[in-house]
């Protein structure tokens, strides 16, 4: 009874640490999964403007306040504009299908509607902004949370691996201890190492949306029909991307990315090799 105790005691409390770690994982993900949709959503709108001919004629609140000069206000663009998908649509909306050339009065309008761009785009700018400001939020609120548990995953996946590697070299594995000695390790490892790897995928995602947005921009720089003042603001935005783009780390020890997984893994297997070595002798 006093075993059975004990073994009941052991296995509620690693339950209770694995879901208490479990939780800001997964808060970490969905608000990360969260930044990445929106980045995409930018760059969606960015990629439209390859299209410059596209007609669109549903016309929507944000594109009357696009045209009045309270919008020229940074902060209000930043309170409430920014959640609403009709902003998004009246930012990339274009009127080159009612522009004609045949006199200086349509060239003048041409040339209005082509300065009016200058303002879509530095409202993009304004979007780029905040999305990494509340990535760098994001980062800072779970920074120590996701360390912790990356220094715990590492611990467990390196001694549930030591155990079993143990058990194959003293031939302790049967029929009967098959899963307590061998199995059960295996299948916790691969637990933990899947939280490492959604943690890692996730913010590798992010930054790889980010990372698009340089080549949409510069494509755009290509179009021909573009008016220098929107030339000038595509390229002010593009030094933005460039200098300034959403980094996920553990409490500023290392970035959270593909590498940090390979690193991680490469650390357990070195750790291994040395503890088996340490073992022959």
């Amino acid at each position: 009874m006093y075993s059975d105790f004990i073994i009941g005691l052991w296995a509620t409390a690693i339950y209770v640490c694995n879901f208490i770690r479990s939780v800001p994982i997964m808060q970490f993900v969905n608000l990360v999964s969260l930044r990445k949709q929106k980045f995409n959503k930018l760059n969606n709108y960015v990629a439209s403007g390859e299209n410059p001919t596209q007609q669109r004629t549903d016309i929507n609140l944000w594109e009357m306040l696009l045209q009045t000069p309270n919008f020229r206000n940074e902060d209000n663009c930043k309170d409430d504009a920014l959640q609403i998908d009709a902003f998004y649509q009246a930012l990339n909306r274009r009127h080159y299908s009612n522009i004609t050339m045949q006199d200086s009065t349509n060239i003048c309008i041409q040339n209005s509607w082509l300065r009016k761009e200058k303002i879509r785009f530095r409202a993009l700018r304004i979007i780029w902004d905040v999305l990494c400001d509340i990535s760098s939020s994001v980062n800072s609120m779970y920074g120590l949370q996701i360390l912790l548990c990356a220094v715990s995953v590492f611990i467990e996946i390196t001694t549930n691996l030591s155990y079993a590697i143990i058990a194959l070299k003293l031939n302790a594995v049967t029929n009967m201890l098959f899963y307590h000695h061998l199995l059960s390790p295996v299948i916790w490892t691969l637990m933990q190492f899947f939280q490492l790897f959604w943690i890692a995928a996730t913010c590798n995602a992010v930054c790889g949306e980010a990372n698009r947005s340089v080549t949409l921009l510069q494509k755009l720089l290509l179009l021909p029909e573009l008016h220098p003042t929107t030339a000038a603001e595509i390229q002010l935005f593009l030094h933005q991307v460039r200098d300034r783009k959403p980094n996920f780390t553990a409490w500023d020890f290392f970035a959270i990315n593909y590498g940090f997984l390979v690193s991680t893994v490469v650390a357990i297997i070195t750790l291994l090799v040395i503890l088996v070595q340490m073992q022959t002798k």
